[in-house]
């Protein structure tokens, strides 16, 4: 019993030594956790006041009234620019003016490689160069300057020269114009399409992490220079208003290149007539301060003021960008997981090719009103071409679709629709058929500049259990134009006249007012046969003997 007690004792004490040991390493290990995160905590603070002070600098660079323009159009709520077509006019004629001077100094000096790209597209396709849509593009992308967009417009026929060979100078890119490495790129899901924000301006969002993805370096500047012209040339409110550039790198969507390429992505940028409205950078991690810091410094004067630096978490990046007017429910992530969806853009990726399987080139796009959400043949759905997982994808609503269904739909493209046609109701009775034909564009426009689209509901369609559940419990597809048109005066003419609910209403309406009113009319009715009786009486009392009436004989 005493070797017992004495093994005992000796168990207790080991034991005792044994979590003395583990608590004193368990509390070491979270005050060196906590010493650490007290040290990035620290470091992130110095980044975020050196990032401060190289804003503040390029602010100080400013006049006050620019400042305060920058500030405004980063938040959205600069006064829209009201074009004028008489000095519209007067710097395109400047324009041509400048682009002359600049082909004859490059003749005169033998530099002729500055403008040799330009110079051959205006000898192969003078209507292409001259266009006036394009040159007015470019205008407006330098602020109706004509010097500047002179410049732009030479550095973009040998930027496009570049990336895409000499042949394709005097054509509008399109997806048959890439290779399986340019498509993988833009499937990558780098740069993606998200709609309007709240000031009516085109969003554009980057995943840094995918950069990545792309196979080269070539094609990803090819899917940059698709996206963008894609942006601008559908969307011409994006000319005037600007584009809002988000480039997300918080947590796993860091990017992991470690800068390269982003010379020449830069270069690229500066090339197109893009008016960047806003440009947020989102990290989580002091290490991305490089590329924060590389970006402000490559960056033209005027785009350093727009420049927003957002540190933080999903949440508070996110929170951030909605102080800016950014729809969050806009970003492609999975709520609560933040994992990056792909399913929304590859919709876009499957339209795009779909319009131009029909032969729908970008040029016909800005010419007439051609949107990714009006028609949709099916069969272009399993074009050889078209990658096999695209096939069946189905289509799953976003928050400004129009959806067409039995029951009555609160989508935001419904309600925008609704207020649209209560807006334009009373011009749409006034107008002949040319009038209304336009006004129905302008409501197509309109949903097609919001990144909605009109879908309706596939009945002859079977869903999987998971895509019914993605899809609100419907199978949905895109509508045909005639469809729409058809739809859009039919929701003028029910406003025109009242519907059965409405018909019901005015009836019951019409029904209380009679029962309200009907005590009123007895009460008054039954006032003046007693005031006609009291008269009656009054008078026969007045009434002398001798011309009352003689009594009538006695009967038998």
């Amino acid at each position: 019993s005493s070797m017992m007690s004495e093994n005992a004792n000796t168990f207790l004490e080991d034991a005792l030594k044994f979590l003395k040991n583990k608590i004193t390493s368990s509390s070491s290990t979270k005050h060196h956790q906590h010493e650490a995160q007290q040290d990035h905590q620290e470091q992130t603070r110095e980044k975020t006041k050196e990032l401060d002070a190289l804003l503040a600098k390029s602010m100080a660079e400013l006049s006050f009234q620019e400042r305060q323009q920058h500030q405004e159009v980063l938040h959205g709520v600069a006064s829209e620019v009201q074009e004028d077509e008489e000095e519209i006019e007067m710097w395109l004629q400047e324009l041509e003016h400048r682009l002359q001077e600049r082909i004859a100094n490059s003749s005169h000096h033998h530099h002729s490689s500055k403008t040799s790209a330009y110079e051959h597209a205006l000898q192969t396709d003078p209507a292409y160069v001259q266009n006036r849509k394009l040159r007015l593009m470019f205008l407006r992308g330098n602020q109706y300057n004509p010097d500047s967009a002179a410049n732009q417009l030479i550095r973009f026929f040998a930027t496009k020269e570049g990336l895409f060979g000499r042949d394709k100078l005097c054509k509008d890119i399109t997806l048959e114009d890439m290779d399986e490495d340019d498509k993988h790129a833009i499937l990558s899901g780098v740069l993606q399409i998200l709609g309007q924000d709240r000031a009516g301006r085109q969003i554009m969002l980057e995943f840094t992490s995918l950069r990545s993805e792309c196979p080269t370096l070539q094609s990803e500047l090819r899917a940059r220079y698709y996206f963008f012209l894609h942006v601008l040339m559908k969307y011409p409110s994006a000319q005037i208003k600007g584009i809002v550039l988000v480039v997300y790198g918080v947590d796993k969507f860091q990017d992991q290149s470690g800068g390269k390429g982003f010379v020449e992505n830069t270069q690229m940028a500066l090339s197109l007539p893009i008016q960047f409205a806003g440009v947020h950078l989102c990290v989580s991690d002091v290490k991305q301060y490089v590329f924060c810091a590389g970006a402000l410094k490559l960056a033209p004067r005027q785009w350093r003021a727009r420049f927003k630096v957002h540190f933080g978490s999903h949440l508070e990046c996110q929170y951030l960008l909605s102080t800016y007017g950014i729809p969050i429910e806009n970003l492609p992530l999975i709520q609560n997981t933040n994992e990056a969806r792909m399913d929304y853009h590859w919709q876009w990726y499957r339209e795009c090719f779909v319009k131009e399987c029909r032969g729908h080139s970008r040029s016909s796009s800005i010419s007439s009103n051609n949107f990714d959400s009006i028609g949709d043949d099916e069969h272009q759905h399993h074009h050889p071409d078209l990658p096999k997982f695209l096939w069946n994808l189905p289509y799953i609503p976003r928050t400004n679709d129009v959806l067409f269904h039995r029951r009555k739909c609160n989508n935001g493209g419904n309600q925008r629709l609704r207020a649209l046609t209560r807006h334009l109701l009373q011009a749409y009775n006034k107008g002949n058929k040319h009038v209304k034909r336009e006004l129905v564009d302008y409501m197509i426009a309109d949903i097609a500049n919001a990144g909605g689209r009109f879908l309706k509901q596939d009945e002859g369609k079977m869903m999987s259990d998971h895509d019914l559940n993605a899809t609100m419990g419907v199978a949905w597809k895109l509508v045909q134009e005639p469809e729409i048109r058809e739809k859009i005066s039919q929701m003028f003419r029910n406003h025109r006249r009242p519907n059965v609910q409405q018909l019901q209403e005015l009836q019951q309406q019409q029904e209380l007012q009679q029962q309200q009113e009907l005590p009123d009319i007895l009460s008054s009715t039954t006032s003046q046969n007693l005031s006609e009786r009291t008269e009656v009486s009054v008078a026969s009392n007045d009434t002398p003997m001798e011309q009352l009436p003689p009594s009538p004989p006695a009967t038998p």
